[in-house]
């Protein structure tokens, strides 16, 4: 069967990969000259870094995601085309919330080390769980219906009618407060509000935090040129600089051609698509979150021996009400991650990404937007120290992020009820006989892993 694939993002090239190891005649058509959607490498100070992820989670997911390759190719190829070298970070970061520094995990000896144990236990026995939900169709009509009714009930019994992330975690009326808010800023990984997404969101902190995350030696974007290598293993063909400009049943027109094709699977975002099925009406309602992605070159190391920290507003509920109502907050939420000279990238300098969260309002920024300014002087107080001089930088903005296709730059699109909100929402994996989604508004904040589910429930439907 023909089969056009719509974007080279994670998303894309994970379905790509699946659907050339059954035998399919694959052809991926990305606009841009990289591969990986927004996670791209960017040159910085002769040398690059890596955008997008930040983190690499949830590995029984990976090597689900190999086996069903090697399985559908008849050989044990994956694991030596993929040539993924994982490099374990100590924690899932350390974060800095008004007085308070702690790690997740949290150490021993520090005062909120039995509170968080006593809630990572309770947990520790949800990760199969969630690994059978991130990759077991949820449509209850395949083989695999009994183990998702039974993944699903035990997260069921866990949250009974606490749904939301933050009535759950306001449940645990014997947590600390801070602790509390330590644990909710984890659904900003889906762009949105504790009170916006479902309680699992708790569940996946703990499982990463106490089961460990890590970063591929070389950057995250290791990770689609590794999927690119397992799509022309299999025989399939990646058109990079070759963007799609109209979409009906069976045929697709791109800025060089037109092609005939049996199927579609898409992992562009939902408003490109509906752009290149003649739908071209912004979807009304309000959007995810946007962010001020500043990677830079330093000319000293941080003053931090964290890989990944996390700098967070004094008061997070005002922060959530601002990028609800699109406003610039007085205080945001930071992802601080840190790589020291040649531990994860080639180049002889360390590297910082500072990754602002930040209203989609398709806006520009630089460094000396006030607003930018103030949120590094905010990061510095936090800290306890000066940010090093950039010797090189790049910044994503809004700006950028609105020209890969989705309105104000929101990372994870239009912003849904909490009861569909994650990355185990009711999927539109297929929108009709001809066509199939993908990627991350499929499953947002459900990072790599549910990208790599999505794909293997999706590209299983197609036989």
């Amino acid at each position: 069967m023909r089969i056009a694939v719509l974007g080279a993002g994670l998303g894309g090239l994970s379905a790509a990969a699946l659907l050339a190891s059954k035998g399919h005649q694959v052809d991926v058509f990305e606009g841009n000259s990289w591969l990986g959607g927004k996670s791209r490498r960017i040159e910085l100070n002769g040398s690059y870094v890596d955008t997008g992820p930040s983190l690499f989670s949830f590995p029984g997911v990976w090597q689900r995601f190999l086996d069903q390759y090697d399985k559908n190719l008849g050989n044990k190829a994956s694991k030596e085309l993929a040539n993924l070298e994982l490099v374990p970070l100590g924690s899932l970061g350390t974060y800095y919330f008004q007085d308070e520094v702690v790690s997740l995990p949290v150490k021993q000896h520090h005062r909120l080390f039995d509170q968080w144990g006593t809630f990572a236990a309770s947990h520790e026995p949800l990760l199969e769980p969630i690994t059978d939900l991130l990759t077991t169709d949820p449509s209850l009509w395949g083989k695999d219906a009994f183990k998702l009714m039974k993944s699903t009930s035990k997260l069921v019994s866990k949250y009974k009618l606490n749904l939301t992330t933050e009535k759950y975690i306001d449940g645990h009326k014997w947590m600390d407060d801070k602790l509390k808010e330590i644990i909710k800023i984890h659904t900003l990984n889906a762009g949105v509000s504790p009170n916006e997404t479902l309680a699992i969101f708790a569940t996946m902190a703990a499982i990463m935090a106490n089961n460990g995350v890590s970063i591929p030696n070389g950057g995250i974007n290791e990770i689609p040129q590794a999927l690119a290598r397992l799509v022309e293993h299999a025989g399939g063909k990646i058109h990079l600089n070759e963007g799609a400009t109209k979409l009906t049943k069976n045929r697709l027109t791109t800025d060089q051609d037109e092609y005939e094709f049996d199927v579609c699977v898409s992992s562009v975002d939902e408003s490109v698509l509906k752009t290149l099925l003649g739908n071209q009406k912004q979807p009304a309602g309000s959007y995810s979150c946007s962010g001020v992605a500043i990677y830079a070159s330093l000319d000293s190391a941080l003053a931090t021996d964290e890989m990944h920290s996390v700098i967070m507003p004094d008061k997070p509920s005002e922060m959530h009400a601002s990028l609800g109502e699109a406003q610039e907050p007085h205080e945001t939420m930071t992802f601080l991650n840190y790589y020291p000279k040649k531990e994860i990238y080639p180049g002889d300098f360390h590297s910082a990404a500072i990754l602002l969260t930040a209203p989609a309002n398709g806006k520009d920024y630089d460094l000396e937007t006030d607003w930018v300014q103030s949120q590094l002087e905010f990061i510095e107080k936090r800290i306890g120290a000066s940010l090093p001089k950039f010797t090189d930088y790049k910044i994503l903005d809004p700006s950028y992020f609105s020209t890969l296709g989705t309105y104000g730059g929101a990372l994870y699109g239009k912003k849904r009820p909490y009861w569909v909100s994650g990355p185990f929402h009711q999927p539109s994996y297929k929108k009709s006989s001809w066509l199939y989604r993908v990627g991350a508004q499929v499953h947002p904040g459900g990072g790599i892993p549910a990208v790599l589910g999505g794909a293997m429930i999706s590209t299983a439907r197609i036989k």
